[in-house]
C-alpha cells in the first residue's frame, strides 16, 4: 500500500498529466473496488475509467471482482506505470485467474 504522507524528495517523482490516475478508491464507494459500481439497469457490475478527462464504460460483469481485474488491465494500459490499481491498493489480495482468464480481460479493454 502505498505512503501518501512520505514526501521526501527520493520519494517524489514529476508527472506531466497523469496526478488524477493516481488516486485510491472512493470514500462512497460500495463495491470495494476502484473504477467498480453496481448498474441497477443490468443487475451486474461495471467498469468504468478515466482516459484524458474521458469516463469510458469497459463493460458488465457477473461480479464486482471480475469488473475490478477488467478495470485493473484498463488502467495499467492507459495509465502505465502511474496507474493505480485495484491490486496495487491491496482491494485485490492476489490476482485470481478462475474470476476471470486474463485474456478475456484484454479482449474487453482493447476491444
Amino acid at each position: 500500500m502505498r505512503n501518501t504522507l512520505d514526501n521526501q524528495r527520493e520519494n517524489l517523482r514529476v508527472i506531466p498529466d497523469q496526478n488524477p490516475q493516481n488516486v485510491s478508491k472512493r470514500k462512497d464507494n460500495v463495491s470495494g473496488y476502484k473504477g467498480v459500481s453496481f448498474h441497477k439497469g443490468t443487475g451486474k457490475w461495471q467498469a468504468r475509467i478515466r482516459v484524458k478527462g474521458d469516463s469510458r464504460c469497459l463493460g458488465f460483469f457477473p461480479s464486482a471482482q471480475s469488473a475490478a481485474l477488467v478495470y485493473d488491465a484498463a488502467a495499467i494500459e492507459h495509465h502505465g506505470e502511474f496507474a493505480a490499481t485495484n491490486l496495487s491498493l491491496g482491494l485485490i489480495k492476489k490476482p485470481v485467474a478462475s474470476v476471470i482468464p486474463i485474456e478475456m480481460a484484454a479482449a474487453w479493454v482493447l476491444g
